[in-house]
């Protein structure tokens, strides 16, 4: 049987959208992981799971993650390597020479985000967002092909010259979320949002909203903030004193966390990135959350639903954003009936299984070619 490694650096081995790839993958390869989590080797659900050191400091994982990584990697002997992270496109060539086949799998933003970065001098960020174009359009002709999970990421790679990209959008395991919880909207008072809280996402908006809510309603915000000086900025929000904060969930106390809640809010990116968090819209449909997302024309037609709505969309402001979650908190009926329509389409039409054929062949067809 053909091997497949996935190579990470930034993210932990039960990092959800890796982790849904290696299962679709084992139905037609050896699937074998190797990030930087510190963690000895184990078999898990078919998969071959590996560990090198980890640094807990981003920028040094970057710099000293590649070639353990790398060195392990290399002793698995894959026919196909699946790149996670862009400080590990430096081991294209290797790998290259090597006669192994080479995917990116590229999930953010990056070149965007190194022009955002929370903490950073302005000509430091330039810098770093210089370094990545360099990087990425020299690599780009080595590589067999990209995966990505939206038209504007597979946009923002076209215009650097990578060609043979798939699009494999994010939806979520069906067997992660069997059946939607029981949730008693008529009690609910909170607005759920979980994920990774950046300034680039508008968390504070989300909190200056429940400030601005006529009534008694809390924001439950789940997630990680990767950058202190944010953190601290949103602490001092006016509307922090509505929220309820954990610092870490995983996807089954999120489910039960849903169950105090009357809706689920998106993060409200710029326009430019309507689909940056769209993992979120789906994973609130299949919790029969009803959904508060910005007014995009992608949101809008996803949120309308063919005549049975999913939720609403809004304009990027507080008041806005405040009086999106009043409509809802007043109509509890409403809730329950977007809630409905959300889990219905996420069961017909929003599932990571239902496009496992079609990402096989993809790799099937890369695989074929070295």
């Amino acid at each position: 049987m053909k091997k497949i490694c996935n190579i990470a650096t930034a993210h932990l081995r039960s990092d959800t959208r890796i982790i849904k790839e290696c299962l679709a993958e084992r139905q037609a390869y050896e699937v074998h992981y190797v990030t930087g989590d510190g963690k000895p080797y184990e078999q898990k659900d078919g998969l071959h799971l590996y560990g090198t050191k980890q640094y807990s400091v981003r920028l040094l994982r970057a710099i000293l993650s590649p070639f353990p990584i790398y060195q392990t990697a290399k002793q698995i002997d894959a026919d196909l390597y699946v790149i996670h992270n862009p400080e590990l496109l430096l081991l294209v060539p290797f790998l290259k020479k090597r006669g192994k086949a080479v995917v990116w799998d590229c999930h953010e933003y990056y070149y965007d985000e190194f022009f955002h970065l929370t903490g950073a001098l302005k000509p430091i960020r330039r810098l770093l967002a210089y370094l990545y174009k360099k990087l990425i359009c020299k690599i780009r002709n080595n590589l067999d092909g990209c995966i990505t999970i939206c038209d504007g990421l597979k946009h923002s790679l076209q215009t650097f010259g990578f060609s043979n990209i798939y699009l494999l959008p994010n939806y979520p395991l069906r067997e992660m979320f069997p059946s939607a919880p029981s949730i008693l909207f008529a009690k609910n008072f909170y607005v759920l949002h979980y994920g990774v809280l950046t300034a680039q996402r508008n968390i504070h908006l989300l909190i200056q909203a429940t400030h601005r809510c006529r009534n008694p309603i809390r924001l439950l915000l789940c997630g990680y903030f990767p950058f202190a000086a944010y953190q601290k900025q949103c602490q001092q929000t006016v509307g922090w004193e509505n929220v309820a904060y954990y610092d870490y969930a995983t996807k089954e106390q999120v489910q039960m966390f849903s169950q105090r809640c009357f809706a689920g809010i998106l993060a409200f990116v710029k326009e430019t990135q309507p689909d940056y968090s769209r993992v979120k819209l789906y994973e609130y449909m299949a919790l029969g959350l009803p959904i508060i997302a910005p007014l995009y024309p992608h949101y809008q037609k996803t949120c309308e639903n063919d005549g049975q709505p999913l939720g609403i969309c809004t304009k990027i402001d507080p008041q806005s954003i405040a009086d999106a979650m009043d409509q809802l908190y007043e109509d509890k009926s409403l809730c329950e009936e977007l809630g409905r329509h959300g889990r219905k389409a996420f069961e017909e039409r929003y599932t990571f299984e239902a496009q496992q054929g079609r990402f096989l062949r993809f790799l099937q067809s890369i695989v074929s070619q070295n």
